[in-house]
């Protein structure tokens, strides 16, 4: 009998890292079915999902949390799927506190799941201010088409321009 789960790591990044977790997976049967990797400077985060023998994951548990200099967690899998599309968006506006709290809960009102999601402040030294970026995936209903999911956040910030990618 198999299980699936999710991991979530954050820590110092070091060459070979990611290789020496994914042969630990595999030296206890298991495989990573979905891998999402970020480094930030000299850190890494990572949300993996495993499947592997039930009688394997205490072992692999112990040896993920001995590495050093990482964190990390645990989650059973039980998620049901929620029928839906996906979109991808950019978000631009001038930079402000904020923002993204006001651009999730507007999404979160509308049933829509962020599923991936990138933002960056850029200062303009010619403008005199700084300029807030975001690309993001997200799970819309069935009956939602990007357009209008598009208007609806540009609702948020007079200045703020949503492109469907």
């Amino acid at each position: 009998m198999t299980t699936v789960f999710n991991v979530s790591l954050m820590g110092r990044n070091r060459p070979g890292l990611l290789k020496e977790l994914a042969e630990i997976t595999h030296n206890h049967q298991g495989k990573w079915l979905n891998t999402k990797v970020n480094h930030l400077d000299s850190l890494i985060t990572a949300l993996i999902k495993i499947e592997l023998p039930v009688e394997q994951l205490e072992a692999l548990k112990a040896e993920f949390m001995a590495e050093p200099e990482l964190s990390v967690a645990f989650v059973q899998n039980e998620r049901v799927e929620v029928a839906g599309k996906f979109i991808e968006i950019v978000v631009d506006a001038d930079d402000r506190a904020g923002l993204v709290n006001e651009i999730t809960q507007r999404l979160d009102e509308e049933c829509i799941e962020v599923v991936d999601m990138e933002c960056n402040r850029v200062a303009v030294a010619e403008l005199g201010r700084s300029l807030f970026t975001a690309r993001m995936v997200l799970k819309v209903p069935n009956d939602r088409d990007g357009a209008d999911v598009a208007s609806e956040l540009e609702t948020v910030a007079t200045d703020m321009v949503v492109t469907l990618v």
